[in-house]
């Protein structure tokens, strides 16, 4: 199917990768992790993967269209810009490839203070897919392959023979994969069994009998892996079938076991027409394997599914739609009506981009121009600088629409049918069309973003549309600047499939298929950077998954990786769900100078997705931080004495006690240069790194609120360190008194501590205290249950020891 691009599997040596058609090598079609989509999110995932040490295929309809930024050529802003640096705390590609392909740097929001500043650069696009074709295609265990998956194979476990699966109608070859080691409560002796994306179950043929009558009864009360019999539209398990199913559960080798304190055994669930109760149970099925559109299958412990806008992708232009998922590309069809019949609740949103304009067709010099940073900021703390200079950096232009643009807009708004349709667009990145009918009679601005050092084309950021094409040019003209201007690809529309990302937990890991992982746009956001974020967690957590290691997670007072997380997976989104610093309660913490002392060493100790070279810095840069501030701390002249130093600084002569270099260092026209000019030992040697002086520098800025800060944190901590027993069916919980309308939405969200039942919608106060009771209780309960089984083994022990003694 395709081409093949095999990368070296070896970290010592880097071959140059090379087509399966130009090479006989051999490739076995089983890996621990597989991501299907290699866009940002795809490609950041199987790096992530590939790191952790895990042997990993990326799945991508085609190798050239990898590092494709499909939209527009840039990365970073207010909150995203956030993204990127914990992106590359993780040790995360993005970030490294924007410093080596930007054509303009520059930090927005500098009005404010270094808390939500925003890192932003215009990229080169022929430069960046260049850059991360080359990093991916030369990652160590990684494997990029070219083909199409139009359906999901999944197989239950066989926990005495590890990791053996069986795909549909033939065997598959084994491979070691540690069974079900994360469902405790249930415990399923079984030989191994498939089943199809249209939920039928495929069991072996070790007792044939009895797996037809299995089956049999499945098809007649609904497939194990959608929940809730009631929920297929078939009728529950009729009493005259209970003893037949119990016996066929028997003879299969399946063992029930009670679950935890407060609700019900498996057992009673069978008995009350509950087949594999999703919500009740851990889920039984995980991914194993995929069939490819050429027929062949590919097998994996853990995959994860980055599909973008081509779930069903659909392109508007004007009265026109076609399926694509973006302009040139299939869009993936079979994929999406597999989840359904998974039984994932999707949903459908829509995204645009602006049309392309000729460079030379433009007159800029009546525009305003904006120039980037000198010095430029780099995305990466492995960069000191960007790999262009300033004086070299291209600049960009802004301009405004006007009365007629929004005259054209609303004298054809019949002639778009992505305007008439219901589905939610990005709030934050609206159309024209949006803009116009929202805010009528104001005027809007549009940024002319170059889109490469020689490329003819300029990016209208501001001026997304889904007009037909010739009223988008006749548009275009009407704006100051473009008059002459020549449309080389007009702006369309992009409809797309998403699913419900509160069917994901904060691993990314779905509740209802174990080992399948979501990332990117199928979980409702929108942005390169959102996507990227999730990819790298989705990829880590994949690795571990199979390494039986816990879940890597980033809570909301760590990183705005965690609160987009937890937006997502409390909340949900109807529309496309883009970050912004307002989101994080804790930005002043959250900062993007520090997001490698808050992920780097978690990243280093607990995924291993981060190199040795960066570990080495971090821990470099933190020591170097903790010395600086200690060093400032411990100097303290008068405030008279300070004066005379630094006579540049607005210091209050009248204050008594003496100051701290520290103090000093928090008014706005003090930098370190300026503090090591007056005191020159110790001073002298922080203002040799300037990523440290810096740091120093906002360190000192925030000292007292930040103090104030980290106390609540903590609280918010303890909050989310009472964790809700994964196995808790709210539906039926008699212990805990809630309103049907509350247990409703805890049950679809499933959330895994009190702090995120505390951020669903609807789940009240009260609530929240019944909750928090109810898991102290159970907490005490377990306890002391913890504590008798020692004293009836000891007492059992010691009848035993008196028996061989008489």
């Amino acid at each position: 199917c395709g081409r093949w691009v095999a990368a070296s599997l070896t970290k010592q040596h880097h071959p140059s990768s090379r087509f399966s058609g130009d090479s006989a090598a051999p490739w076995t079609p089983h890996f621990d992790v597989v991501v299907i989509g290699g866009g940002h999110a795809g490609t950041e995932a199987a790096a992530a993967a590939a790191r952790c040490g895990s042997r990993t295929l990326l799945l991508t309809h085609r190798v050239d269209t990898i590092g494709q930024m499909s939209c527009n050529p840039s990365f970073g802003g207010i909150g995203k810009g956030h993204l990127m640096r914990e992106v590359d705390a993780l040790d995360g590609l993005c970030s490294r490839i924007c410093d080596q392909s930007g054509v303009h740097y520059k930090v927005l929001n500098r009005r404010k203070g270094p808390a939500v500043w925003g890192l932003r650069a215009q990229i080169d696009r022929k430069l960046y897919k260049q850059n991360m074709q080359k990093e991916i295609l030369n990652t160590p265990l990684l494997t990029v392959q070219e083909g199409a998956v139009e359906d999901l194979i999944l197989a239950e476990p066989e926990p005495e023979h590890t990791g053996k699966y069986r795909a549909p109608l033939r065997p598959a070859a084994s491979r070691r994969s540690g069974g079900m080691s994360h469902s405790p409560n249930l415990t399923a002796h079984m030989p191994a069994a498939s089943v199809s994306a249209s939920g039928s179950v495929h069991p072996p043929s070790t007792s044939m009998a009895t797996s037809s009558q299995y089956r049999q009864l499945l098809s007649d009360y609904g497939p194990p892996s959608l929940g809730y019999a009631q929920e297929t539209g078939k009728s529950p398990v009729p009493q005259s079938k209970y003893a037949e199913l119990l016996a066929i559960i028997a003879e299969l080798g399946r063992e029930f076991r009670p679950l935890s304190a407060g609700s019900w055994s498996a057992m009673e669930s069978l008995k009350r027409g509950i087949i594999h109760a999703r919500g009740l149970l851990e889920p039984e099925f995980y991914f194993v394997s995929y069939p490819l559109v050429n027929g062949s299958t590919v097998y994996a412990e853990s995959v994860v599914l980055t599909t973008g806008t081509f779930l069903r992708g659909m392109i508007v232009i004007g009265l026109e739609m076609h399926p694509a998922g973006r302009l040139g590309d299939q869009p993936s069809i079979g994929l999406a009506q597999t989840l359904e019949k998974l039984g994932f609740v999707v949903g459908r949103l829509k995204t645009g981009t602006p049309p392309r304009i000729a460079k030379e067709s433009i007159n800029f010099s009546i525009l305003n121009k904006q120039t980037p940073d000198d010095p430029s900021i780099p995305f990466s703390f492995i960069n000191e600088t960007v790999w262009i200079k300033p004086e070299d950096q291209l600049p960009c232009y802004l301009t405004h629409t006007n009365p007629q643009v929004d005259e054209i807009v609303l004298e054809n708004l019949h002639l778009n049918c992505h305007i008439k349709e219901t589905t939610k667009g990005p709030r934050y990145c609206p159309s024209i069309e949006s803009k116009v009918l929202r805010f009528p009679n104001r005027l809007h601005q549009v940024w002319l973003e170059p889109e490469g050092m020689d490329s003819d084309l300029i990016y209208p950021q501001g001026l997304s549309v889904t007009l037909p094409a010739e009223l988008q040019e006749k548009m275009i003209t009407c704006i100051r600047g473009l008059e002459k201007a020549k449309m080389i690809q007009p702006g369309y529309g992009v409809q797309y499939d998403y699913l419900d990302p509160r069917q994901i937990t904060p691993s990314l890991e779905t509740h209802l298929v174990q080992r399948l992982f979501f990332a990117g746009q199928i979980n409702g956001t929108t942005g390169y950077e959102e996507a990227a974020a999730q990819g790298v967690i989705a990829g880590i957590n994949a690795s571990l998954r199979v390494r039986h290691k816990p879940p890597f997670v980033i809570s909301r007072t760590e990183g705005y990786i965690g609160v987009l997380i937890d937006d997502l997976t409390t909340l949900g989104t109807n529309e496309p769900y883009r970050m912004f610093t307002s989101r994080a309660e804790f930005r002043l913490s959250l900062r993007p100078d520090n997001a490698d002392s808050r992920l780097t060493f978690r990243g280093y100790k607990e995924a291993g997705c981060v190199s040795q070279q960066r570990y080495e810095r971090a821990t470099w840069m933190k020591s170097s931080l903790e010395e600086g501030i200690s060093e400032l701390k411990s100097i303290e002249f008068p405030s008279s004495k300070w004066k005379n130093l630094i006579p540049e600084a607005s210091i209050s002569i009248g204050k008594s006690l003496p100051l701290r270099a520290l103090d000093v260092l928090k008014y706005e026209e003090v930098d370190i240069e300026l503090l090591a000019k007056a005191v020159p030992e110790p001073l002298r040697k922080y203002t040799k790194c300037r990523e440290l002086a810096e740091r120093l520098k906002i360190e000192a800025t925030y000292e007292s609120v930040l103090f104030h800060q980290q106390q609540e944190i903590k609280e918010v901590q303890r909050d989310e360190a009472l964790q809700l027993p994964k196995d808790l069916d709210y539906l039926t919980l008699r212990d805990v008194s809630l309103s049907h309308e509350v247990r409703e939405k805890l049950h679809f969200s499933r959330p895994q501590t009190i702090g995120a039942a505390s951020r669903i919608p609807g789940v009240t106060p009260a609530a929240i205290i019944n909750l928090l009771r109810f898991v102290k209780t159970t907490q005490q309960r377990q306890a002391a249950m913890d504590r008798l089984p020692k004293t009836d083994q000891h007492l059992c022990n010691t009848d035993k020891l008196e028996d061989r003694q008489l």
